[in-house]
């Protein structure tokens, strides 16, 4: 058999199809168990990390209903809503009461599970070797985040794919602009604030070493034909769903995004912000601490991680978070060392976190319900950093990074029992 300079790479394609096909049927089957065992779950908005399950139901699945404001989600609809109804009709047929709720769901296992696929070609594209690869590509598939918004009705796990993708197609070999065009419009269609990634993903291919002019210049430039491209299909997706106006038309987004803003500056408040935000943003997304859940004057059951996360570890999330952190330290030795074309990239995914950071220091109510937009981000950096440091040997991350898999899996199996406990009406 030869060996060709396109085997390597047909291997990373074949893998990533296997990790996206075995991942995509994992979430679909955790969607059908919170779709059988989980009634409550889907009676009311804002229960378990103030996610709205019912309102993307409709978004994805359902002909008729409120949708989301596309000044936020520009494109949701046009891209998804055809799927999610196509779905609907082949489970009525098959006879599955509330087909769209559970449409939705197998939706977004869709997505959760080429989101892995995609991870799996960007570690590769940022120069992790296959051995290693692998298990990092776990840690994505089997943390918190994925898990969850993987098998329930909302946008994140469609969003964390848009990013994956943008992010890879910038780390490939000579990408066409045809193909960075594509990578924005589809990222900025699910979620207008991943118009910030397609700016930092484009700036990794001009050249700034001659000044700043040109290449900020091809970044709006870029940016402009993403956002034209984008209107053209805001306009179709107006003609097919007119309840949807276009993203480009003024609307003023629900009550509950505006309630999302932190209303004070006070010193004390935005210390216990940045604390919440950096427990959040490094730890809590991969392993799950214990669930909070509060008890309401209504039936609505409000479940999240609380205030102090990190303060009620279960036994495996605070292994997982001791192990994590010296990673973590070791990785950002690599990240400083990293040489080579993948570089620019490492840098602008270290930027993208820098400004998650920022913005969810002073937006969001439930910080976990945001982690899909950067724990994709956190794992390609640390699996790229290990890769460049001179502490720990190559063999041993590896380890390390199976024993990360290990105890996700008992964290997060914990809490989706609980999840199903809470919510099961039994």
């Amino acid at each position: 058999m030869s060996v060709g300079p396109s085997n390597p790479r047909r291997r990373v394609w074949g893998e990533a199809v296997v990790f996206a096909l075995g991942f995509g049927l994992a979430y679909a089957a955790l969607a059908v168990l919170f779709f059988e065992r989980t009634p409550l779950l889907f009676e009311h908005l804002d229960q378990l990390f103030d996610a709205d399950f019912g309102l993307w139901t409709i978004d994805m699945a359902r002909p008729q209903g409120p949708h989301t404001p596309t000044s936020v989600h520009p494109l949701f609809m046009l891209f998804f809503k055809p799927f999610g109804l196509s779905l609907r009709a082949l489970l009525r047929m098959a006879g599955v009461p509330l087909a769209a709720r559970l449409a939705a769901a197998l939706l977004c296992a869709v997505a959760g599970g080429a989101c892995v696929g995609a991870f799996r070609v960007l570690l590769q594209r940022l120069g992790v070797t296959p051995t290693r690869a692998r298990p990092w590509t776990l840690v994505l598939a089997l943390s918190t985040t994925q898990l969850l918004f993987s098998s329930l009705p909302e946008s994140f796990a469609f969003s964390a794919l848009s990013l994956v993708v943008v992010f890879a197609v910038a780390a490939g070999p000579g990408p066409s602009e045809a193909a960075r065009v594509a990578a924005g419009v589809f990222s900025f269609g699910v979620t207008v604030t991943n118009l910030v990634a397609v700016a930092l993903a484009r700036a990794t291919g001009l050249e700034w070493r001659r000044g700043l002019r040109r290449p900020l210049v091809g970044i709006g430039r870029h940016l402009l034909v993403v956002l034209l491209a984008a209107a053209a299909l805001g306009v179709v997706q107006w003609l097919v769903y007119p309840a949807a106006r276009p993203f480009f038309v003024p609307e003023v987004p629900g009550r509950a995004y505006q309630r999302s803003f932190v209303r004070s500056a006070s010193p004390t408040v935005l210390t216990d912000r940045a604390i919440r935000v950096t427990s959040h943003l490094l730890f809590t997304g991969l392993a799950a601490p214990r669930l909070d859940v509060r008890p309401t004057d209504t039936p609505r059951i409000v479940a999240d991680f609380g205030r102090r996360p990190l303060l009620r570890p279960r036994w495996s999330s605070a292994a997982h978070m001791l192990l994590w952190a010296v990673l973590l330290v070791l990785a950002t030795g690599g990240i400083v060392r990293s040489t080579g074309p993948p570089r620019r990239v490492v840098w602008a995914l270290l930027a993208w976190l820098v400004i998650q950071a920022g913005v969810h220091l002073v937006f969001g109510t439930s910080l976990f319900l945001y982690s899909g937009h950067w724990v994709f981000a956190l794992v390609a950096l640390a699996a790229a950093g290990l890769e460049g440091q001179t502490t720990l040997s190559l063999g041993r991350v590896r380890v390390a990074a199976y024993g990360l898999v290990a105890l996700q899996a008992a964290a997060n199996g914990a809490f989706l029992l609980d999840v199903v406990r809470v919510y099961g009406g039994g």
